[in-house]
């Protein structure tokens, strides 16, 4: 059904509708043969306002092409299914403003009028002005409200079913997306299926794209069941492989759901990335979730789950979360998760993040979680970061300015975080991580990751309520414990931290430092500065470690022989307050050497050269001076038969 062509062989150009177009009716299957035995009801619809399809079935051509065709007139399209003599059929539906089904290069397209569509269909590729587009497609717009509803009927073949609905584009599979924009309100509801959705304000699904803006408010919801998985963007669904250059979204994004049992991608540019660089990407509008519960919710500024390089991205808007229950949180400005090797570029978040749930969270500026080799850098988060579950009984918890949580390696070089970071909780049943530029640096449970973290910046304030366990830096919470080798050096070089950390109440152990809250050996720490009160309250803080620069130096084994290790911590200053219960293990420097129960011999030498306590500091109110000074730069040690320590440079440190 079309209002200037049903179908074109070759080429369609100067074509508008101005017509009303009105489908109402029962599309039940045609038969044709099921490859693999037996029969399948298959049905295919394809509904436009001036081309329905356009060289699908010509190969004598090199090329097709549809130009510079505009459609003005109103779409209301009912496609239900009323009969069903199969349990085991598939219905096909494209529908577009302008062309349902394009294998053609498209050029100067434009929908300027309402599309209400409502389908039963199995699988369905609809836009506001392309359904499907399997070519190049530029200077594509719409400017009509868009208006979808879909729902399943029983006896539907699911197999890979996908629905894909896009305010301009439902699916891409060309090499070339440049100049597309979408101008209005696009809703889907979705009602009954168990099925894929894939869907954005301008494209359900893209490859390379350049150029590609949303300035409609963007809507999804559910009524009565959920769908199987949900990848949802301000631009797109998701993007297939390639590269996305000069995206922006300026729309409002909200989803409305119910209980999810498969896994949630919502995000203000797209909701799940495949395969793709990201460079110049924006989000400027707020991104709205409120659902029953997630199973697996990754959530973002710009992308929920990415694989591939990002450069020069900014979220701009905040990211709010109202949920109840949610078993396993990706949250982050940037990207909620990226998949696989990676590196950050000139990466900015200035939207403040909010959550009330995530019993196994991964919560960050820049990026949630991320696999291993991902490097971050010159990359800014000034959003404030939130966890304010009262009532949330947690397994683990990790929160931070930049990245929450690498799988192994990572580096972070030049990076910002000025955005304050609360959490309160009720509990969590694992330990925690919060850093205010990483929580952790690498998977812990391997002895061969390394990290380097270099003149980084905080200045956000942290905050901590909550019945745990935690790890907490002011750049670094949780270095590697393993006492790996020297191959496998780590560092943290000239950071400078400059904000208070306060844990309110504590039952167990905590380890705080204002550089790292907790460390392996084989660590360069040199040439950082920690201005800022530490305090940690609680009748049974007696169990913590704190320190100016390292709560927690750790030697943990990895074999059955003699282990020599080294660790290093010169150059530092400290110019702030710690306060903390009697009988917890403090210093101005370092807080404690915790051999972990050494089993095997095992001998550590640490180095402490020239590093500088700022004048008038204190810890618990006593002020440090040069007479006692030596007192109070790291907590009393012990050494035993099987674990030696020895100190170098204490005498190194300075009062200025």
């Amino acid at each position: 059904v079309a209002g200037v062509s049903c179908y074109a062989y070759d080429v369609a150009k100067d074509c508008s509708n101005y017509g009303t177009i009105e489908v109402d009716g029962s599309f039940g299957p045609g038969y044709e043969t099921y490859i693999g035995g037996g029969n399948r009801e298959d049905g295919g619809t394809f509904i436009a306002g001036v081309v329905a399809q356009i060289g699908a079935f010509d190969t004598s051509v090199a090329t097709h092409e549809i130009s510079n065709c505009h459609n003005y007139g109103v779409m209301d399209v009912n496609l239900p299914i009323t009969s069903t003599s199969s349990t085991n059929y598939k219905n096909y539906h494209y529908v577009g403003g302008v062309v349902a089904y394009a294998n053609a290069t498209a050029n100067n397209l434009s929908n300027n009028a309402t599309i209400n569509l409502f389908s039963q269909g199995t699988m369905n590729y609809v836009g506001g002005v392309i359904g499907q587009t399997d070519e190049d497609a530029t200077a594509i717009t719409n400017n009509g409200d868009i208006i979808y509803a879909i729902s399943r009927v029983g006896g539907q073949q699911l197999n890979n079913a996908n629905q894909l609905f896009g305010g301009v584009i439902g699916y891409n599979t060309g090499d070339q997306l440049t100049n597309i924009t979408n101008n209005n309100p696009v809703s889907l509801t979705v009602d009954n299926t168990n099925q894929k959705v894939r869907f954005g304000g301008v494209a359900g699904s893209f490859g390379n794209a350049s150029g590609v803006t949303n300035n409609g408010a963007v809507t999804y919801s559910e009524l009565t069941s959920h769908a199987k998985e949900v990848d949802f963007g301000g631009v797109a669904g998701a993007t297939t492989s390639g590269s996305i250059v000069d995206i922006t979204n300026n729309g409002a994004v909200a989803y409305t759901g119910l209980k999810m049992t498969g896994s949630t991608y919502v995000a203000g540019v797209v909701g799940y990335a495949a395969s793709t660089s990201c460079e110049r990407a924006y989000n400027y509008s707020p991104i709205n979730i409120s659902a029953e519960e997630f199973t697996s919710l990754y959530a973002a500024g710009i992308i929920g789950s990415a694989s591939g390089t990002m450069t020069d991205v900014a979220n701009h808007a905040d990211v709010t979360l109202d949920v109840p229950t949610i078993k396993t949180l990706y949250l982050a400005g940037v990207t909620g998760s990226a998949r696989s090797a990676t590196e950050y570029h000139d990466c900015l978040n200035e939207g403040a993040l909010y959550t009330e749930a995530g019993a196994t969270l991964y919560l960050a500026g820049i990026a949630g979680h991320s696999g291993g080799n991902v490097k971050y850098y010159d990359s800014v988060n000034s959003g404030a970061i939130t966890l304010n579950g009262a009532n949330l009984a947690a397994t683990e918890l990790n929160v931070a300015g930049i990245c929450a949580r690498p799988y192994a390696k990572s580096i972070y070089d030049g990076c910002t975080n000025n955005g304050s970071i609360s959490v309160t909780a009720n509990s969590a049943s694992k330990a925690c991580y919060l850093g205010g530029i990483a929580a952790q640096t690498s998977n812990a449970s391997s002895a061969g990751n390394s990290y380097d973290v270099e003149n980084c910046s905080v200045t956000g304030d942290i905050f901590v309520d909550c019945k745990a366990t935690w790890y907490i830096g002011g750049a670094i919470a949780f270095g590697s414990q393993w006492s790996s080798t020297a191959s496998n050096q780590r560092s943290a070089i000239g950071n400078n931290v400059e904000a208070d950390i306060t844990i309110a109440s504590t039952t167990t152990a905590h380890y705080v430092g204002g550089i790292i809250g907790h460390s392996g050996v084989h660590v360069d720490i040199a040439d950082n500065s920690y201005t800022g009160t530490i305090t940690v309250n609680g009748s049974d803080a007696n169990k913590s470690t704190i320190g100016g620069i390292v709560g927690a130096l750790v030697i943990k084994q990895t074999g059955s022989s003699t282990q020599n290790a080294e660790f290093s911590l010169s150059g530092n200053t400290v110019n702030g307050a710690i306060n903390f219960a009697a009988g917890t293990y403090g210093g101005m420097l370092l807080g404690a050497v915790d051999n972990l129960g050494t089993r095997y011999t095992s001998e550590l030498t640490l180095s402490l050269d020239e590093n500088i306590i700022a004048e008038g500091r204190s810890i618990n109110g006593v002020a440090i001076t040069a007479d006692n000074l030596a007192s109070y730069v790291m907590s009393d040690y012990d050494n035993s038969s099987l674990f030696t320590l020895t100190v170098e440079g204490i005498d190194t440190t300075i009062i200025e």
